[in-house]
């Protein structure tokens, strides 16, 4: 007996019912999603603080004139941490109207409708103080550094210490190896989504339509059965007390021989003889129920992890007696394993018994190739024959399957999605910080042209530094993503494997982004007129 407070039961849920209790999620999605976001967030907090303590070089004439002139560290700190949540606020202003105008998109990609109440005086408030923490987060650092500058040696030496720029580089690894984590992770969540997919399930999915028996149809399943089989569009028909997607109905069973440790829960459901071939489901050994008896109440077929519990192999199990719901039965056969749950759990021990008299919840037809359409207009017609108080609801067994995996689905697109933004972000950082390198290296550049360099040789002058940032970033991130792309796939008993060629893929992948991203501006940085570099005062 397990016991949940009814408050957790949206987000905390720690039961697997098959019938539907209420909407529910689950926590580690919204874990998943603030903590991505949080992590882009961070790549443009690194940003600002990079390009702000590049450019320091720059301002280091204004804080030197101005604690001169008698400014104290406060005011210059104060002034840089106002510059910055300025800037945040803005980014905060836009990314309200980009929420608006991005619904329709956001809901398509993700599944989920975002509802913003802006008029709520309690969003505000924590909108304004969200902006406000970010601001000083991204221009607390920067604020320091420029305000530490001694005015002497600024107006002496007109530079600032190497630690910033090591300072510069441990950022710029540390959001490449994010970037990198992330493409990883999501290309084997996107990997398992597919494997779950295409996986041999036991049996045949495909053309499965899945119909909901309800009010007096619950009784009448034989004969609606017989009226579908009468059909051309139709191939098989079969009742059950079963959907085929996150089955739990368990029950403990009894055999002779059993030891009192031996006992175990067992998932049972009652079919008809048609389920097992109309499912193309393979009977390793024994028989099938038989159609000349109307209640088939003495013999039962189990699953090989049935028989594995108990101990013996696909031939000693026929015809051992067991009890199974206070009634004493034979095991005719056995049924090859079969997944009637998600992939998340392995494949439990499995009991069909035959009872037609009890009642039925479903009905699986199998329809003829190319005439889905018109099955699906005879199952509504001669739904309302025998039940004209409801509408006939079905569902197609493939779609349901893969619908338990959806929210997964949208974990992979949002995943790689902020991905690529990260990288993005990462790489306009990067530019940023290319820029201001040639532009401190303009004289540099010019003599090396002159004395007989060519573009070549000036592209590579800049783009060995910054790359040699995101091959570190990479061997950092590879054993990063290995460790949560591992921990992901866990929760599934079957997965698949980690394929260290992946992680070489998007590690180069990022490189050559960062490459191209460098050498955009590098090579004009090259083409430069190195007389005009040479004469001009930087």
């Amino acid at each position: 007996m397990q016991l949940q407070p009814l408050r957790e039961q949206y987000l905390y849920s720690k039961f697997d019912f098959n019938t539907d209790w209420g909407l529910r999620s689950d926590i580690k999605y919204i874990r998943i999603f603030t903590g991505v976001g949080l992590l882009l967030l961070l790549i443009a907090c690194i940003n600002f603080i990079n390009l702000s303590t590049a450019r320091s070089l720059k301002r280091s004439t204004e804080v030197g004139v101005r604690k001169v002139n008698g400014a104290s560290r406060l005011q210059l700190v104060m002034q840089f941490l106002m510059e910055s949540i300025v800037v945040a606020s803005i980014a905060g202003f836009m990314a309200a109207v980009l929420i608006i105008f991005a619904q329709p998109l956001i809901q398509a990609y993700t599944g989920y409708r975002l509802t913003i109440d802006y008029s709520s005086w309690f969003f505000l408030g924590l909108f304004i103080v969200f902006i406000m923490i970010i601001g000083v987060v991204a221009g607390l650092y920067p604020a320091f550094v420029l305000s530490s500058f001694k005015p002497l040696r600024v107006m002496k030496y007109g530079h600032v210490s190497r630690g910033d720029k090591y300072f510069r580089q441990g950022l710029v690894v540390f959001q490449f190896a994010i970037s990198i984590t992330l493409i990883i992770s999501s290309f084997f969540i996107y990997r398992q989504l597919s494997f779950m997919q295409e996986k041999d399930l036991g049996f045949n999915r495909e053309q499965l339509i899945n119909v909901r028996l309800s009010g007096s149809l619950k009784e009448k399943s034989a004969l609606y059965k017989q009226d579908l089989l009468s059909q051309s569009s139709i191939l098989a028909v079969a009742p059950a007390t079963m959907s085929m997607v996150n089955v739990d109905n368990s029950t403990y069973m009894e055999w002779d021989g059993m030891q009192p440790d031996e006992k175990f829960l067992i998932t049972q459901a009652n079919v008809d003889p048609d389920f097992i071939p109309a499912l193309n489901m393979k009977l390793l050994s024994g028989s099938n129920f038989s159609k000349q008896v109307t209640n088939d109440t003495a013999n039962f077929i189990v699953n090989e992890s049935a028989v594995k519990k108990m101990g013996l192999n696909n031939q000693l199990v026929l015809g051992k007696t067991i009890n199974f719901w206070g009634a004493k039965g034979r095991i005719i056969g056995v049924v090859k394993d079969f997944h009637f749950k998600s992939l998340t759990s392995g494949i439990e021990p499995f009991i069909f018994r035959y009872q037609p008299r009890d009642r039925y919840f479903s009905l699986f037809v199998k329809t003829a190739p190319g005439k889905t359409a018109e099955a699906i207009r005879e199952i509504a017609l001669h739904f309302k024959k025998y039940e004209s108080e409801d509408q006939v609801q079905f569902s197609f067994v493939s779609e349901s399957i893969n619908n338990t995996y959806k929210k997964d689905g949208y974990v992979a697109n949002i995943i790689f999605f902020f991905s690529l933004l990260t990288v993005f972000v990462g790489c306009l950082g990067l530019l940023g910080l290319t820029v201001f390198s040639a532009e401190q290296r303009v004289k540099e550049i010019g003599i090396r042209k002159v004395l007989g360099a060519d573009i070549a040789a000036i592209v590579k002058l800049l783009l060995q530094d910054f790359l040699k940032l995101v091959v570190v970033a990479a061997f950092i991130a590879i054993p990063s993503a290995w460790l949560s792309s591992n921990k992901w796939l866990q929760q599934y008993a079957y997965r698949v494997p980690i394929q260290w060629w992946v992680f070489g893929v998007a590690s180069i992948m990022v490189l050559l982004i960062a490459a191209i991203t460098i050498s955009a501006y590098a090579i004009r940085s090259a083409s430069a007129n190195p007389v005009i570099s040479l004469r001009t005062e930087s």
